[in-house]
């Protein structure tokens, strides 16, 4: 990997003070004296997630941000880089809720850990009807099979009662009338 002369991220005489020295020199070329916009990106976030895969995925559109950015300036300082920025932002907030999902799950799977005394490993399908369930208070069959579209019906009646057989749902009443809810302890 290679850094640009304006990277300052773990680099000896490269620190955050040398970065806004450095900003502060660019600040009055690019704003134009304070007359335009200026933007700057301060991330530090290490393997938490990757946006390479992101950009991978639809490269299209991302070189399309830069071209965008290419056309509004001869001089690099001089480009105005709203679209290259609102392009990354949203990338940004697509894998942000990534990372809540994964937290969510992670709470989840304490929250259980707690409730039940010991780990118990779920599916991604008993997951989410677990978190489903949580939300929701209690259901029944119909709105597992809406949250559930691509799985049978049978899939989901065996999952939900393998999750009333670890102790973690609780039927309520029998037949197609069955409500499930969180068991408790």
């Amino acid at each position: 990997k290679t850094f640009t002369h304006d990277s300052y991220s773990c680099r000896n005489n490269k620190g955050t003070h040398r970065a806004i020295d450095k900003f502060k020199e660019y600040f009055h070329k690019v704003s134009q004296n304070n007359t335009k916009t200026c933007w700057v990106l301060k991330c530090d976030i290490k393997k938490f997630f990757a946006l390479e895969e992101h950009f991978d995925a639809d490269p299209g559109t991302y070189y399309q941000a830069f071209t965008e950015v290419d056309k509004t300036g001869e001089k690099v300082f001089e480009r105005d880089l709203t679209a290259w920025l609102s392009y990354f932002t949203g990338v940004v907030a697509i894998e942000l809720v990534k990372i809540k999902e994964k937290v969510k799950r992670l709470s989840l799977d304490s929250r259980l850990k707690l409730k039940i005394g010991r780990q118990i490993p779920l599916s991604e399908r008993q997951m989410r009807i677990v978190e489903y369930i949580t939300d929701q208070g209690g259901v029944g069959m119909a709105p597992l099979k809406s949250l559930l579209r691509m799985v049978s019906e049978d899939t989901i009646l065996r999952d939900v009662r393998d999750l009333v057989d670890k102790g973690i749902l609780k039927k309520q009443g029998s037949t197609k009338a069955a409500r499930y809810i969180l068991a408790s302890k």
